[in-house]
């Protein structure tokens, strides 16, 4: 076993890169491996660092695309389960625009039978029933003080979201400002 550079007999082995070196040539290294020049890692070594510093690249791209961003405040929506009374039953919704006919009044006299008309050659049209509105509850004015959301605005005050954005007329419902005053409608 002779020297890589002078041929003469080697004491060694490079732990690098595996020459044989005499006295004259290296310690624990062959002469170019203790050079300064080569204060690079070994090829296995910089290929093993390159190669995970790709693949945790890659992965925080992935994980960058998949993890989701803070989603806007979605309106809750109960189920059917949720809207059921203590006792079991189905709590009611409030019925809109619906006609009740009013309890008779005491001490009216009750209808008699009375002879029945004969028809004419041209009936009469008979009045349709129009449902009289009820009057809607009055808006309110909200001072919006902070952690306040429009989704937590409409159901404190048993609105939506969307009539409090058409009303006041914002552009951003995510930007609300502390001190801000907004109608809500009911």
């Amino acid at each position: 076993m002779v020297c890589y550079v002078c041929q003469q007999d080697a004491i060694g082995t490079c732990l690098r890169c595996g020459r044989r070196f005499c006295q004259a040539h290296g310690r624990d290294r062959c002469r170019d491996c203790a050079s300064p020049l080569r204060g690079l890692p070994a090829h296995r070594t910089y290929r093993a660092v390159a190669l995970a510093s790709l693949a945790l690249a890659g992965l925080a791209v992935v994980f960058l695309q998949v993890w989701p961003t803070s989603p806007a405040p979605q309106p809750r929506m109960m189920s059917a389960a949720q809207s059921t009374r203590p006792g079991g039953s189905p709590a009611a919704a409030p019925a809109l625009d619906t006609v009740t006919a009013s309890p008779p009044l005491q001490g009216t006299a009750t209808p008699t039978a009375s002879p029945t008309p004969v028809p004419t050659s041209s009936p009469s049209p008979t009045p349709a029933a129009t449902p009289t509105p009820s009057p809607s509850p009055p808006a309110v004015q909200h001072t919006v003080a902070p952690g306040d959301t429009l989704l937590d605005l409409a159901l404190r005050y048993d609105s939506s979201v969307e009539a409090i954005v058409r009303v006041n007329n914002l552009r951003d419902e995510h930007a609300l400002q502390i001190g801000q005053v907004l109608t809500i409608p009911r």
